[in-house]
């Protein structure tokens, strides 16, 4: 297992810009960092590393996504008439 070291906001930073680099969906590099927040709070370091320089690089690059053409793939809805058929099927 690894330790967990606090405190690293710099390298949080650096982490994201390399997921930005490889072009990860914003979403995936947001689920990243909550994932690393939970490890760190997990391990007796809630609140850190602290965010707020991974962040900004997020939300410019959701900007720079967006502008690009990039966008969020959401599922078409459910409609009334076709739930029904799934639960008569059921």
């Amino acid at each position: 297992m690894f330790e967990v070291v606090s405190g690293h906001t710099q390298t949080l930073a650096e982490y994201v810009a390399e997921l930005i680099r490889v072009e990860l969906a914003p979403a995936t590099v947001d689920q990243a960092l909550g994932a690393i927040r939970s490890r760190h709070a997990r391990a007796g370091y809630p609140g850190e590393p602290a965010t707020a320089a991974a962040l900004e690089l997020l939300r410019a690059y959701r900007r720079s996504w967006a502008d690009h053409g990039g966008r969020v793939r959401k599922a078409t809805p459910l409609l009334l008439d076709e739930l029904r058929a799934c639960i008569e099927t059921c």
